[in-house]
């Protein structure tokens, strides 16, 4: 399901009704043109205010093409639920001491042992928080995931240079998030490209540890070892049960 509508199995069940196969698929898809593509026949909009259109302002079947396209790409991450509000001066990152004193009582009540080891005095994560609640738009979540994504990419770098602690936050500083943050400037109660910083090294520090390539102890997982763990113990629960008996 996605906004309140359930998914259904319209393509499946066209494909399977017309012997519409992998490789008719594959064609399709190397087109450019969406009305050489067949694909986009499995369902039709007799009225085209009917389908619920996006922003991209195309004709039924184009968006559809469009969209069949995007999922084939198997590194293609689809957020249909997340709606990006329109952030363009640093006016969006200003909070009031109320929100913030809400937010302060919010955390003390379900998060008590990272509020009370210090989160209750960082200004930066407390007002960083504030910014995606009063928008409904996960801030916080999605620059974090931004900068572990980099240090994923940047992995190479990390593990050649394990001693120096690899591709820290201040790599990331200098990516493109920043850079268009940066760009905000910054307003009489905020200044976006502060907070941002100190709001990842600070949930770093309170909420996740970074992410560590370089494992801490090494686990013999084989199966021959478990099952010998396994069998002894079955043979332990039998004689408690056998002794018990007697």
């Amino acid at each position: 399901e996605s906004k309140g509508v359930a998914y259904n199995n319209l393509f499946s069940e066209w494909a399977d009704g017309t012997g519409y196969e992998d490789e008719a698929l594959l064609e399709d898809l190397a087109n450019e043109d969406y009305k050489e593509a067949d694909c986009v026949d499995f369902v039709d909009y007799d009225d085209e205010e009917e389908f619920p259109r996006s922003q991209m302002d195309k004709e039924p079947k184009e968006e559809i093409f469009y969209w069949i396209k995007q999922f084939s790409n198997p590194t293609f991450v689809p957020a249909f639920d997340v709606k990006f509000p329109t952030i363009n001066n640093a006016n969006y990152f200003d909070v009031t001491k109320e929100e913030i004193a809400e937010i302060q009582k919010i955390y003390s009540e379900q998060c008590p042992a990272i509020y009370t080891a210090g989160m209750q005095s960082d200004d930066a994560f407390l007002q960083i928080i504030n910014v995606g609640r009063k928008e409904g738009f996960r801030y916080l979540e999605y620059v974090i995931h931004d900068y572990f994504r980099s240090k994923v990419k940047n992995i190479d770098a990390t593990d050649s240079k394990p001693d120096s602690g690899g591709f820290q936050a201040d790599a990331w500083f200098n990516g493109p998030h920043i850079k268009w943050v940066e760009k905000l400037g910054a307003s009489p109660g905020s200044n976006p490209l502060e907070l941002t910083q100190n709001a990842i090294k600070s949930f770093n520090h309170r909420c996740c540890p970074k992410l560590v390539y370089t494992a801490l102890f090494a686990i013999d997982d084989r199966i021959e070892i478990i099952m010998n763990y396994v069998e002894s113990c079955m043979d332990w629960i039998n004689e408690l049960v056998k002794s018990s008996d007697t």
